[in-house]
């Protein structure tokens, strides 16, 4: 096209990633919205968090994904923060940043883990499933969402006075709810495996939509890390599953000049 003529008419692009597929970690939003927020720049157009959002929405619909509506805003902004939108569309996002106190951020981080399952799932069948329920006005589709919606408050409650028990317990309620919501977010080796976590964990759950990837879970304090990282070796020794390094970042991509 035209405006790729200074560019010698065209453009190759790739991505790399040591992050396993299928990983629940909302890999796909994550990277549409850099790709598109790089094309932005590389032609010289203003793009607002609003809009960057909303067009990595339209694009996973177009790759028939079904997601897009909220991992980007997570992925691509960074620290902790409660995101809202109301009801109908276009989504309106809010971003409401927690800040932690230096004590608790350095706790969180200690206790914070990411557990790989060595599952690999496709996410765009378990959101046909829910979405399936949703639209059908299912009651206790409608209420799940409802309590899923209160867990998150909860959380950014348990957080800011410091709650980091209350709060891996927060996700167990949560992972309770998705199990409700589609038992397919779910198998015997996944339950094994949280059984297996149970002594070492005050609460986790699978990331994303479920059915593999990654466990996010809070550690018991002292030692607790270390504990688990045994408790896996011995009951899964020469598999996938473990402990990986995890941080959340004060930074993400959105960089200063997008307003």
């Amino acid at each position: 096209s035209g405006a790729l003529q200074p560019f010698g008419g065209g453009l190759r692009l790739s991505t790399q990633t040591s992050i396993p597929r299928g990983s629940g970690l909302g890999t796909s939003s994550i990277m549409a919205g850099a790709v598109l927020s790089c094309l932005a720049h590389l032609l010289g157009r203003e793009v607002s968090q609003a809009e960057l959002f909303d067009e990595v929405l339209c694009l996973e619909q177009m790759l028939t994904t079904g997601g897009g509506w909220q991992d980007q805003v997570g992925g691509l902004l960074g620290g902790i923060k409660l995101i809202t939108t109301e009801p109908g569309l276009p989504q309106r996002i809010q971003v409401e940043p927690l800040h932690l106190s230096p004590g608790v951020e350095t706790e969180l981080a200690r206790r914070l883990l990411l557990v790989y399952t060595g599952q690999q799932r496709l996410a765009k069948n378990l959101l046909r499933a829910v979405t399936g329920r949703w639209m059908a006005r299912d009651p206790e589709m409608v209420w799940i969402l409802k309590e899923i919606a209160r867990l998150a408050v909860a959380m950014q409650d348990a957080l800011r006075t410091g709650g980091i028990d209350r709060f891996g317990n927060l996700l167990g309620e949560h992972w309770a709810l998705n199990k409700r919501m589609d038992p397919g977010c779910t198998n015997p080796f996944i339950d094994g495996l949280f059984e297996a976590m149970g002594p070492y964990i005050c609460g986790g759950k699978l990331a994303g939509a479920g059915g593999g990837g990654f466990a996010i879970v809070i550690v018991r304090g002292g030692d607790g890390a270390q504990r688990l990282a045994q408790a896996l070796s011995a009951r899964y020794p020469n598999t996938p599953v473990a402990i990986w390094p995890c941080t959340i970042p004060s930074e993400a991509m959105i960089v200063r000049r997008i307003d």
